[in-house]
């Protein structure tokens, strides 16, 4: 919404757009495993949450850019989008991968979708009424700071910590035939 009402990208420019969030989700979904290798998978998904946070209150100051350096911005901000929701995205499924038993994944990542795509689709849906009365850059500021702040509380939480307690599982296991 911001990027066609408010920056005014043509059609075909905003596929553009949504594309460079697809090739930083690559980008990201390559370096998540090689940060996880060296920063604990809950403090990555904070480190994630938190980024992400400031990333989209990033967006207020992101008209100055456009004016002054073209459409680049966009790109590098929409990139950057992609990247930082892989690394969210590449721990939470590592660690749901680690503490879910194996005969219960299917039936634990079907219950994980249906229980993150509810706020996901209410958040669209209460986001986009707050979008109409404070305009789709604003609201999109806003929420990051709420991410930001929500992200601030979560080292406070027992569950949390105990996620730092996860061991890997570094064999594969060979699929018998």
């Amino acid at each position: 919404s911001a990027l066609l009402h408010h920056f005014h990208v043509s059609p075909s420019h905003f596929g553009f757009l949504e594309a460079s969030i697809g090739v930083g989700a690559i980008l990201g979904s390559l370096l998540g495993p090689k940060l996880l290798q060296t920063i604990p998978a809950n403090r990555l998904l904070w480190i994630g949450m938190m980024f992400i946070g400031v990333w989209m209150a990033g967006i207020v100051p992101l008209n100055v850019f456009v004016h002054n350096w073209g459409d680049f911005p966009l790109y590098t901000w929409c990139t950057m989008v992609g990247v930082l929701n892989a690394l969210v995205n590449v721990p939470i499924n590592s660690l749901f991968i680690s503490i879910v038993p194996q005969e219960l994944r299917g039936r634990g990542s079907a219950l994980m979708t249906t229980f993150s795509n509810f706020p996901i689709m209410l958040g669209i849906i209460i986001g986009g009424w707050y979008a109409d009365v404070i305009g789709s850059v604003y609201a999109t500021a806003t929420s990051g700071i709420l991410l930001v702040l929500t992200t601030c509380t979560y080292p406070l939480f027992q569950g949390y910590r105990q996620l730092s307690q996860v061991a890997f599982n570094t064999e594969r296991s060979s699929i018998e035939g």
